[in-house]
């Protein structure tokens, strides 16, 4: 297993290789990246009290910068064209990839496990995809 989503994809990079060689399927965990691709972290906002950041910052501190706040307003943008929340759209990126088979989540309420349910039914084409992921890499979508 690894981590694997829309900002943080370089482990999955190998796991996804070793995966197809041995026609396997992967069973990636972190699809929000500790809650980053909820929308509840903001620039220049302290960190939700008892969030993930607040009780393991080590994991995904590298991430609070002004290019990660950019790229997250960036993804909001793209999820609102389609209708989605941003978590649905993350979380529905990393369900279709066709090299995942399942995901690890960890929802801690009911909310979220709404949104994660949300996800099921949202159908990304691979052009779709591919616009995500640009939007996730700080390219033009």
């Amino acid at each position: 297993m690894c981590g694997y989503n829309l900002l943080d994809r370089a482990a999955a990079t190998d796991a996804f290789d070793a995966c197809s060689r041995h026609t396997i399927g992967l069973t990636p965990y972190s699809p929000l990246a500790s809650g980053w691709l909820t929308g509840k972290y903001r620039a220049d906002q302290p960190f939700p009290e008892g969030s993930r950041m607040t009780l393991r910052p080590d994991w995904y501190g590298h991430l609070s910068n002004d290019a990660t706040f950019t790229i997250l307003k960036n993804l909001e943008n793209a999820a609102a064209e389609r209708d989605l929340s941003l978590p649905t759209m993350a979380l529905a990126w990393v369900l279709t990839d066709p090299a995942v088979t399942a995901l690890v989540i960890g929802a801690r309420s009911p909310e979220q496990l709404t949104n994660m349910c949300a996800a099921l039914d949202v159908s990304l084409t691979p052009p779709e995809r591919a616009t995500i992921t640009r939007i996730a890499d700080g390219r033009p979508g």
